[in-house]
This record gives structure tokens, sequence and C-alpha cells, in this order.
């Protein structure tokens, strides 16, 4: 291994190597100021648009046309917009839940019908396997193998 010139070591570099007084780190990096993807879509998102609704002209936001658009096409029986507005609800809190919050109750008749899908669930067994030794009637035939003669 050379030797170096100079005292420097970990966290030491050469005084050569050292950023200057004023100087950036990444000189030509992204310019102070510029605006990332996510405030892009952010900032074009919150722009309001111009819709008419009920024959009337309105403005609104065109996040909240994107979502309007979601909600009549998944009324409309669109699966992809419904799953969407389904978890977009659910997220928010907007499904199962009373006024003060809280997860809402089921009634009578639904919470007859869990416990009866609960009960069939856990009364079902899975189906037993046949043993590995004995062979089912649709099997093939197979061929003896030395464990079979040496019984």
């Amino acid at each position: 291994m050379a030797k170096r010139k100079g005292n420097y070591g970990n966290n030491k570099p050469p005084v050569s190597g050292q950023f200057k007084p004023g100087q950036s780190g990444h000189p030509p990096g992204r310019p102070k100021g510029s605006r990332n993807r996510r405030k892009v879509l952010e900032d074009e998102l919150n722009k309001t648009v111009f819709v008419t609704e009920s024959g009337r002209r309105i403005r609104r936001k065109k996040w909240d046309v994107i979502l309007a658009q979601q909600v009549n096409k998944a009324v409309g029986g669109d699966l992809k917009a419904t799953q969407y507005i389904m978890e977009q609800a659910f997220k928010y809190g907007l499904l199962n839940l009373e006024a003060d919050g809280a997860p809402a109750k089921l009634n009578f008749d639904e919470q007859s019908v869990f416990d009866d899908i609960t009960r069939r669930i856990r009364a079902s067994q899975p189906p037993e396997a046949p043993p590995e030794n004995q062979s089912d009637e649709n099997d093939p035939p197979r061929p003896p193998t030395d464990e079979d003669e040496q019984s």
C-alpha cells in the first residue's frame, strides 16, 4: 500500500477534496425551488375546471371531477371503478361506521347469517388423504419396488 502525503484519514479528506465555502455539494443537482412530481401532480389536481351539472356551469377541482366520474362508472357497473370507490370509502371510514364514528352493529338477521357461515366453516373437516401405501382404485398399477420385495 502506497503512503499518502498529508495528515488525513477517516472523515479528514485532503484539502483539495474538501468543499469550498459557499459551494454546493452537488452543483449540477436539482435547482432550489424546482418542483418534484408529487408537487406537480398535487397542483394539477387542485386546478379548477368548468363542468356542467344539471344544466348549470360550475367550477370544480379536477380531483373532485375524477372522483365523481369514478362513482358514476361504479354505479354503471364498472367493477374496477366499484373496487376503487369501495377501497377509498373504507380507507376514509365511510363504510361500517355509525354517526359517532364507532363500528356499526350488525342487525339480528345479519348476525344470524354471519353466525351460520362461521358455524359451517368450523364444522367442515378437510377430506382425509388416503394412506401412501394404500392405492386408490383409480390409480394405475405401479411397478414393484425393492421395499415391496422385502415385505
